[in-house]
This record gives C-alpha cells, sequence and structure tokens, in this order.
C-alpha cells in the first residue's frame, strides 16, 4: 500500500531551553510497490522521520497516512508496518525458528499457520539450515537476514528499514543489498529504507528523498538526482568522489551565469596546454580501474576521476576543462540550482 506524510513537524523537548526542531513540514508520497531511499547526513532528521511513520514517535503536526488510510494516531501495532532496525534486537534465548515467529505468536496466529508461514519466509531466505541455531551462533550477515525474515513473516503493509546493514563488512553489505531489492520487487510491499551511505541509495531506491536539516531538499529517480541536483548539497552528497563547487568566477565572462558551478569529476578532463582552469596536483588515489587526481585552483578544490593511472603526479600543474552541457550553476556554493 502507498505511504503519505502530509506535513509532518516533529521537535523534542530540551531540559532548559525551547524545544528542538527535527522535521520540518515532510511531504512525500510513496506509492504502492516503490522502494523510496532516505538520504542524508547524520542529524538530518532520517531515523525519526521512520519512527513517526511506524508510530513510535508522536507528530507535533501534520499526518501519516497508509494506503490512503489516516493512522496518526493509531498505536504501532494497528498500522500494519514493519520495522528492521539498525541494532536487529533479535532475542538471544530464542532460536532462530522462534525469533521469526515472535510476532505471529504474539498475535495469537493458529500453530499450523505460523509453522507454514516460518517455513515460507526461512526457505525464502535460505535459512532452513539455521533454524535451530541461537543467534549468538549466526554470523552478521545471518543475523540481518533473520530480522527481516521476521518483518516480512507477518505479511504487512509496507516495510520500514533503518539502516540494516550498517553493521555489516563491505562483502557482505553487496550481497546483502541484492538480496533486500529482489525480496522487494518479489514481494511487491511498499519499502522506506534509510541510509547514510549513497552507494546504497543509488542502487536500492526506485528513487530518493535527501533531507537536509529536517527538510526534503530533492526527491527524484537516483540518476536525476546525480545529473540534475537540486542544489550544491545534494551534489555534493550525492557521487564517489563528490561533485566539486567553484565560483564561478573561475569561467571566463561568458560562461559565467551564477554564482557557482558544480562538476563531477568523471566529466573533468586533463590537459597539458589548452583548458579552462589552471590546476596544481595536490593528491593522486589510485582506485583500480581509475584514478582521482585532486587539485588545487585559485577557485578551491578541483576533483578529477579518470581512467587509468597515466596521470600527473603530486606538484605538477596542468590545465583542465569541461563541456558546458556537464557544468551544473548554484545560486552559491551552498546554494540552490539556477538555470544559466
Amino acid at each position: 500500500m502507498s505511504v503519505s506524510l502530509r506535513g509532518v513537524e516533529k521537535a523534542f523537548a530540551a531540559r532548559s531551553a525551547a524545544p528542538i526542531p527535527v522535521l520540518h513540514g515532510i511531504d512525500l508520497e510513496v506509492p504502492d510497490g516503490e522502494m523510496i531511499v532516505i538520504v542524508g547526513p547524520s542529524g538530518s532528521g532520517k531515523t525519526t522521520l521512520l519512527r513517526c511513520i511506524a508510530g513510535l514517535e508522536e507528530l507535533d503536526r501534520g499526518s501519516v497516512l497508509v494506503g490512503g488510510r489516516d493512522v496518526t494516531h493509531d498505536d504501532p501495532g494497528e498500522r500494519d508496518i514493519a520495522m528492521v532496525f539498525q541494532e536487529l534486537a533479535l532475542y538471544p534465548h530464542l532460536t532462530v525458528r522462534a525469533n521469526i515467529a515472535f510476532g505471529l505468536k504474539a498475535r495469537k496466529s493458529p500453530p499450523a499457520e505460523v509453522a507454514v508461514a516460518v517455513a515460507d519466509v526461512a526457505r525464502t531466505l535460505e535459512l532452513e539450515p539455521l533454524l535451530g541455531r541461537l543467534p549468538s551462533e549466526l554470523s552478521g550477515g545471518e543475523r540481518q537476514r533473520v530480522a527481516l525474515a521476521r518483518a516480512i513473516v507477518r505479511d504487512p503493509t509496507a516495510f520500514l528499514l533503518d539502516e540494516p546493514l550498517s553493521n555489516l563488512d563491505p562483502a557482505l553489505r553487496t550481497r546483502a543489498r541484492v538480496e533486500i531489492r529482489t525480496l522487494q520487487r518479489d514481494l511487491g510491499r511498499t519499502a522506506i529504507y534509510v541510509t547514510h551511505d549513497q552507494v546504497e541509495a543509488m542502487t536500492l531506491g526506485d528513487r530518493i528523498a535527501v533531507l537536509r536539516n529536517g527538510r526534503v531538499e530533492q526527491v527524484g529517480a537516483p540518476l536525476e538526482l546525480y545529473d540534475h541536483p537540486a542544489s550544491a548539497f545534494v551534489g555534493r552528497f550525492l557521487g564517489t568522489p563528490p561533485m566539486s563547487i567553484l565560483s564561478s568566477e573561475v569561467l571566463t565572462p561568458d560562461r559565467r551565469k551564477a554564482a557557482a558551478f558544480g562538476i563531477r569529476p568523471e566529466r573533468v578532463r586533463l590537459a597539458d596546454a589548452d583548458g579552462d582552469v589552471k590546476a596544481t596536483v595536490e593528491v593522486v588515489e589510485h582506485i583500480g580501474s581509475s584514478t582521482v587526481v585532486h587539485l588545487r585552483t585559485s577557485h578551491g578544490e578541483l576533483l578529477a576521476r579518470t581512467p587509468g593511472r597515466d596521470v600527473p603526479q603530486p606538484g605538477e600543474t596542468v590545465m583542465v576543462s569541461f563541456a558546458d552541457r556537464d557544468i551544473r550553476f548554484f545560486e552559491s556554493e551552498d546554494g540552490r540550482a539556477v538555470t544559466p
């Protein structure tokens, strides 16, 4: 089912001061069956927003709708939403089978139905050999799959996932991303996934919502946000390495359209002579199939990502250039995008 947020506001009380606002009028529409990923730096309000959707935090203003039904004042158990936390919170004294079945038993589902449901989800997530084990006997990836199974077995209308992969090593994270995305598509359930990892955001989401200081900065398809950031903040936040933002004074007068401009590192071309900007090489990072060159210009740092390893070395002076179509203009070095 769809999930709708309308004017959601939340503030937390402070001991000796006015309440501290965390969410500022969040509006967001998540269609049925979509996976949307919410990203943003620490403290931007991502987890608080999930907790408001789940009913674990009471809204100060606004409403939450699930499948068109207003659940703003419903208890968490009445919303038919499953949440997977960063800390997986498995019951250490219960087996994998009992952990998965716990929610169904709490709802007093018939034992035969519980057994069938647990067997089905265990088969889907390849947990059948682990059903008799305790959480302490599982690897991090296995515990993560058990937490997902416990959420899935309830067959909820929507899933909320709060950085469920953050405690896994890089190799496991890559595999788990694929498993989560495949599973969500197979189930056809709406999912809202919170992370600060932009790689997860770009690979998992049908759409991405970027949060900044409790406000939605931009919502759209991953490549839309990557190619056409609505602000310099989004340009810097999405992308590895990030978009470089420089003063537009670095451009010739006939190309100066705004106070600042952004360019993706893979769109920066290194040249020996002719070019748009003179720069000094500061650091060279070899990352396998490509190389990231950190350049210092008179108007700020510029990153260039180039294939291969044959690049200028630290201390050398180079000229760099970029095509007009690859430049994004902004009101300031931290401002909104503008049309040149």
